[in-house]
């Protein structure tokens, strides 16, 4: 919120900190609450030395951040788990490879080697496998976002060119400057380390049908004593067609179905989309997901 403040508002430390300066956060009650509850109830209780976890929740189409968890006890490390951290991302990076075949003429039903394991000396790979050792062989798009088969991406990431990756993830809402970012042939396996915000709001851009809004935290600050009132407004502008986002939530959609990897999401009573994530020797796990009115990311 500093940041905004100091950015937005051009406020130095001393206006921030002098006192007088009225702020309203776009944080909703319920949704910070839950947010919370969530986290205590899922949190392991065991072997949590060096183990956070970061949960933001962004309105797609606005950016707003109506809710976000970076630890338990700011003032005991002053340290945000969501804003702060940068952590490998895994297979939540999928879905920006499915939208750049898409934006190349591909589509949901396009089919791919979903062998394990994958071995390609001309691409340089030693080694890539499917979670478990298991192989599919041929799926298409939609299974293989379902089922989140490596070897498949890799291969997809192959033919629509790992740049093309790259771009789709910056161009939803994953910053240039993100560790990692690269344009390695395995970056659609999750190579870089974003924050969880980030990936939030990175997701709220599929949710809103291809527009993507720049996330916030201060909706309104006012202080007469420095002659401040500000009003945030929504930054919003397309980053890709309605039609490639149709068919991106309809295979994360796969996602949470029965028999998809995120399937456990079913409990929440609606319709949603979402992806798992899990990085190399399970250094992070994630799942982001989403629906029309909120876009969610949790990490640990």
């Amino acid at each position: 919120m500093r940041q905004e403040l100091t950015t937005k508002l051009k406020l130095s430390a001393e206006d921030i900190d002098r006192g007088g300066l009225r702020i309203t956060t776009t944080i909703n009650k319920k949704a910070q609450d839950a947010a919370v509850a969530s986290v205590d109830k899922n949190f392991p209780k065991s072997n949590t030395q060096d183990v956070y976890a970061g949960l933001a929740a962004v309105r797609p189409g606005d950016g707003a951040v109506v809710a976000m968890y970076g630890g338990a006890d700011y003032q005991k490390r002053q340290f945000s788990a969501a804003t702060d951290a940068k952590i490998p991302a895994g297979s939540t990076f999928k879905p920006f490879a499915l939208i750049a075949a898409l934006q190349q003429g591909l589509s949901t039903k396009t089919t791919v080697d979903g062998s394990s394991p994958m071995k390609d000396k001309a691409l340089g790979i030693d080694r890539i496998e499917n979670e478990g050792g298991r192989s599919y062989g041929t799926v298409d798009l939609r299974k293989a976002t379902a089922s989140s088969i490596n070897t498949a991406f890799v291969r997809l990431n192959a033919k629509i060119g790992a740049q093309a990756t790259r771009d789709a993830a910056v161009a939803a809402g994953i910053p240039e400057s993100t560790l990692g970012l690269g344009t390695e042939i395995t970056n659609v396996l999750g190579n870089a380390s974003p924050r969880v915000l980030d990936v939030a709001n990175a997701y709220a851009s599929i949710a809103a049908e291809g527009r993507r809004a720049t996330p916030y935290l201060v909706k309104r600050a006012t202080s007469p004593a420095i002659g401040v009132d500000f009003t945030a407004q929504p930054n919003v502008v397309d980053a890709f067609g309605k039609d490639v986002a149709a068919d991106v939530i309809d295979a994360m959609q796969a996602v949470t179905a029965s028999g998809g990897t995120g399937a456990r999401a079913q409990q929440i009573g609606r319709p949603s989309a979402g992806k798992t994530g899990t990085s190399e020797e399970r250094k992070s796990v994630w799942f982001s997901g989403y629906t029309p009115q909120l876009s969610t990311s949790v990490a640990m």
